[in-house]
């Protein structure tokens, strides 16, 4: 009996896999920020070559909109960051940045994001001048500061950033 009570406790306790332990790096993250009233498209949204992802944090690094030119843009964008498009080829868009059917004149911003994990599902959008920018995944992954690229038709006077992993 001494025996089978002594293995019993030896197993890890089964409540242990419901629990969310991972690191997280979330120095962005706005603790409340309000809720969208417009919404900025996918198609508008792009990430930051891994290789530049360094830079375009220490251009942040006190600001969380900074305005590109359009050589920087194209210098450090890669893949659109929407959910259906994440880690794939961007869609042709002429010129860069810009739906052909869209009449609003928009220029390029790095913007802060936080994404919990390497693939969430990302929505951009504004209320009044605030631009807010959640990331949402489920399971247990560390978050990480994550900048996009965002063609705006105004800087934001203050950005709002929200991520969250749920199980």
């Amino acid at each position: 009996m001494l025996v089978a009570l002594a293995v019993a406790f030896a197993q890890p306790m089964p409540i242990a896999q419901y629990r969310c332990n991972a690191p997280t790096y979330a120095s962005w993250t706005t603790k409340f920020g309000p809720r969208p009233e417009t919404v900025v498209p996918g198609s508008l949204i792009y990430s930051v070559k891994p290789k530049r992802r360094a830079d375009a944090i220490a251009m942040l690094t006190r600001k969380s909109a900074v305005a590109l030119d359009i050589t920087q843009a194209k210098a450090m964008a890669g893949f659109l960051a929407t959910v259906e498009n994440l880690g794939q080829p961007p869609a042709v868009y002429t010129p860069f940045g810009r739906d052909p059917n869209d009449r609003v004149e928009r220029k390029p911003y790095l913007v802060r994001a936080v994404f919990p994990g390497k693939a969430p599902s990302i929505a951009v959008g504004w209320n009044k001048d605030t631009l807010i920018v959640s990331a949402e995944t489920l399971g247990c992954q560390p978050f990480f500061n994550e900048p996009l690229i965002m063609w705006l038709d105004r800087e934001p006077a203050a950005v709002a950033v929200n991520a969250g992993a749920a199980l």
